[in-house]
C-alpha cells in the first residue's frame, strides 16, 4: 500500500514535469518509479515517451547552441532530416498522446528557420585584375576576370588566387545570412 502511494506520488509529479517540457526530471521519477515497481505501465510507456522527448530535444539544442554548425552541407542535410522526423512524428501521434510542446515547437519553427536562411544564397561581387586565376575551394575555378558575383550559401570560403610569376594570395569570406557582404578584391601583386 505504501508504494501504491509513492507510484501515485511519482506519477503525478513525472506528470507535471512532462507538462512543463522538463523530460529529464520526468525520466528520473519514472526510474524510480520502475525501480520500486517494475511493472507500472505508467512508468514504462512514461520512460520511452520522456527518454525519446529528452533526446529531440538535445538533437534541437545541438544546432540552436551554434547556428553555424548548419552552414556545411553535411550538418545542414542531418538538420533537414532532423525537422523531417520531428514533424512526422508530431503529424503520427494521437492528439491525446503527446501534450502540447511549446518549448519543442518553438525549436522546431527556429531551426526551421535557421535552414530556410543555410540554404538561400547571398550574392558576393569579387573584384580581380583580370590577370589572377580565381578559384573558391569546394565550389570551382572561376578563371580571370576584373568583376564577377556569384551567389554562394552561408557559410565559410577559402577564396584563392593564383599567377605565374607572383605570390599566391588566400582570403576567407565569411558569409551569414542578413548581413551585408562587402565586395572582396582578390589579386596577386607580390613578384617572387
Amino acid at each position: 500500500m505504501r508504494h501504491q502511494g509513492q507510484l501515485n506520488s511519482w506519477r503525478r509529479q513525472a506528470d507535471q514535469q512532462v507538462k512543463s517540457e522538463n523530460w529529464q526530471a520526468a525520466t528520473v521519477l519514472y526510474k524510480k518509479a520502475l525501480a520500486v515497481d517494475s511493472s507500472a505501465g505508467f512508468a514504462r510507456d512514461g520512460l520511452a515517451q520522456a527518454s525519446a522527448r529528452q533526446k529531440l530535444n538535445a538533437q534541437f539544442d545541438h544546432y540552436l547552441a551554434k547556428p553555424d554548425r548548419i552552414y556545411s552541407p553535411e550538418p545542414l542535410a542531418n538538420a533537414r532530416q532532423l525537422l523531417s522526423t520531428a514533424s512526422t512524428a508530431a503529424n503520427s501521434a494521437p492528439a491525446t498522446e503527446l501534450p502540447t510542446e511549446p518549448k519543442l515547437a518553438g525549436k522546431i519553427e527556429a531551426l526551421q528557420q535557421l535552414v530556410v536562411q543555410a540554404g538561400t544564397p547571398v550574392p558576393v561581387v569579387l573584384y580581380s585584375d583580370g590577370h589572377t586565376e580565381v578559384a573558391i575551394y569546394h565550389v570551382g575555378r572561376l578563371g580571370r576576370f576584373e568583376q564577377k558575383i556569384v551567389s554562394l550559401r552561408p557559410g565559410d570560403y577559402t577564396v584563392t588566387g593564383s599567377r605565374a610569376g607572383f605570390r599566391d594570395v588566400r582570403r576567407i569570406l565569411k558569409l551569414r545570412p542578413g548581413e551585408n557582404v562587402p565586395p572582396l578584391l582578390i589579386r596577386c601583386e607580390e613578384p617572387v
